[in-house]
């Protein structure tokens, strides 16, 4: 019995060090897209065993999240801790195709101002929406996109106006032939009327 218990700790300290492990590695670029996403005041560090401290400029780390950051550095580093893993995910592991996947994002902007709702469009716009990277041109000379890099699809909701004209307006205008604009009409899915689609801001 007491073998039996050494060996099932072992295996379970094991599987923690793959998961710690693991996690470390999903959150290597974490920082890096904190940065584009105009949070500068912080970084995030992941020890080995598990422990998340934030590092302040010019102070000493905090452990945990919870009373360290404002609601907007939360929707920020929750989002740069998405595309970390989507990073690591996806478009590092060569056993992945980013043209095969389906990307689903629910409301990033919470609690952010305009200047990070614009970072965070670009965002989404250089690491997931799909871009020309073939073309050719048809007999009257007008240009075809022939291959695309990025995800096969990718679904944006949100609450906030302005983000989803950022958005519109950072859309390659070859997609927008492919691009549905839909909302929410008393529960029902509809596409977008043309009073809110060409809405400035």
């Amino acid at each position: 019995e007491q073998q039996l218990a050494q060996t099932m700790l072992t295996k379970k300290e094991e599987e923690r060090a793959s998961e710690l492990a693991k996690l470390k590695k999903e959150s290597e670029y974490v920082n890096i897209f904190l940065a584009k996403l105009c949070i500068s005041n912080f970084k995030i560090n992941t020890s080995e065993n598990g422990d998340v401290t934030v590092h302040y400029s010019g102070f000493p780390p905090k452990k945990g999240l919870q009373y360290s950051l404002s609601e907007g550095e939360k929707t920020a580093l929750a989002f740069a801790y998405f595309l970390s893993k989507y990073r690591h995910e996806i478009i590092d592991n060569q056993k992945m195709k980013q043209e095969d996947c389906m990307v689903v994002i629910d409301d990033p902007v919470s609690s952010l101002d305009e200047n990070r709702l614009f970072s965070t469009a670009l965002a989404i716009q250089s690491e997931l929406l799909p871009r020309a990277i073939e073309s050719t041109n048809d007999q009257s000379g007008k240009k075809i996109v022939t291959k695309w890099s990025g995800c096969r699809q990718i679904i944006i909701l949100s609450h906030n106006i302005v983000f989803l004209k950022f958005m519109s307006n950072l859309t390659d205008s070859g997609q927008n032939t492919s691009r549905a604009d839909l909302f929410l009409d008393k529960g029902c899915m509809s596409f977008l009327p043309a009073s809110l689609k060409n809405y400035q801001t």
